[in-house]
């Protein structure tokens, strides 16, 4: 199903428009919480012998990098997010897990996502027609969308 693994539906009736604006991410400051990650394990490649110490250049610009670090950091898990679903097969074994823990971020915020984990589909299954359970998400999907109000036709103002 790959992409179309966790949908977020973002349709809704003229009136949740007009309530709900989005606004910019903020930008990363000292506060904001960040994980530092090695992208390689000790020296990279090339850099085994260096003696030069690391330069910072500017703020973001180092020189001389022997052991490469990637700073992420994490924006805070957001509100007013609109309705999800979601649907997975249980026997997806690339991004399965990634699907899982992505629901149990959202459920720990507060929301309560519409999960399908079907029996078996794989990874990338979308629309392909395979003689499994899964083939009818898209129905599930419908239904779902159905539930939500979100099938109705806007009133014209």
């Amino acid at each position: 199903m790959s992409w179309m693994a966790v949908m977020a539906v973002g349709m809704a009736s003229a009136n949740a428009q007009e309530t709900q604006k989005s606004t910019p991410e903020p930008a990363p400051t000292p506060a904001t919480p960040k994980t530092v990650m090695n992208l390689w394990p000790g020296a990279a490649p090339g850099s085994e012998q260096w003696k030069q110490p690391e330069t910072t250049l500017r703020p973001g610009a180092i020189a001389n990098v022997t052991t490469p670090t990637l700073t992420v950091y994490l924006p805070p898990i957001p509100q007013g997010l609109p309705p999800f679903f979601m649907a997975m097969a249980q026997d997806d074994n690339l991004a399965g897990r990634y699907i899982v823990r992505f629901y149990e971020a959202l459920k720990a915020a507060g929301y309560r996502p519409e999960f399908h984990i079907y029996n078996s589909g794989g990874h990338g299954w979308g629309m392909r027609k395979q003689g499994k359970s899964s083939d009818h998400w898209i129905d599930e999907f419908y239904y779902w969308l159905e539930a939500q109000g979100l099938t109705r036709p806007l009133k014209q103002p």
